[in-house]
Parts: C-alpha cells; structure tokens; sequence
C-alpha cells in the first residue's frame, strides 16, 4: 500500500487542484492506496474544504491539529498515522507534480530504505522552478545542512 501524506498551513486555495491531481493519478495508477492530509491548525478554509472532498472517497483521510505545531509535526503525524508500506510526503503546493512518483519507486531496491526526491539536483530531467530569492535561500540552507548535519549526502 503506498500512503502520501501532505502537511497543509492555510492551503485553501493551493490544496484542491494538487490533491484532485494525485487522486485522479492513483487510480490510474491503481493498487491500494491513501492520501493524508494534515491540516496544521489553518485559520483560512483549509479543513473545510478537505472534508468536503473526502467525502465519497475512503482513501483520503483528513487529520486536523488544533494548533500550529510546525510543518515537521505535521508530516510525523501522517507518517505515524500511514498505513502504507511506502510512505510519500509531499508539499501541499504542487510544486513537485505526482507523475515524479514513478522516479521514486524506480529508485527503491531490496536494500534502499529511503529515497529522496530534489529539484536541485543538477540533471537534464530536474528544472528548479522558483524566484531567485528562493532558489538562493534553498542553496545556502542545503550547503548548511551537508556540512552540518549529513555529511556525504
């Protein structure tokens, strides 16, 4: 069973076409599936409007926070609610399309653990999408994170 779970902060607006997205390519796809999403205690419409499309479909499951607790919180929660054997987290913007799902369960083997999808990764087939700004502070905050906390990553 593959579970994908996506943290969500005042995502009203963003959310719906993403998950209509990835709902219509897992039944394509087929096999058992779920998609979780975690509302991290939103102010705008964000839970509203997933109930709203939760109903009907048994596999998308709905876990509100009553507070903010921080993205990191957010995707525990999911994870330790998943009851998938492959878990997926992705970002509630759709930055990432669905279809890179296939990258990813191509890269698992017997003896891999954990696969790790990037836009940054310098690659004919990755096109880091974004404001310059943002593509600067994602650069220094992996530069930092390879020195100072997983090295040879």
């Amino acid at each position: 069973m593959l579970s994908i779970i996506i943290p969500a902060f005042n995502e009203e607006s963003r959310l719906p076409p993403y998950l209509s997205n990835i709902i219509i390519y897992l039944e394509r796809r087929g096999g058992a599936s779920e998609v979780i999403v975690v509302d991290d205690g939103s102010r705008d419409g964000t839970v509203e409007t997933v109930r709203a499309l939760t109903t009907g479909r048994p596999s998308l499951r709905l876990i509100p926070l009553d507070s903010n607790k921080g993205k990191g919180f957010a995707v525990r929660t999911g994870m330790l609610a998943a009851k998938g054997d492959l878990r997926l987290f992705c970002d509630a913007d759709g930055a990432t399309p669905i279809e890179e799902l296939q990258r990813l369960e191509r890269a698992l083997s017997s003896d891999i653990d954990i696969v790790i999808g990037s836009r940054a990764i310098r690659h004919i087939e990755c096109r880091v999408e974004g404001t310059l700004h943002r593509k600067y502070i994602g650069f220094i905050y992996n530069r930092l994170v390879r020195r100072l906390a997983v090295r040879g990553l």
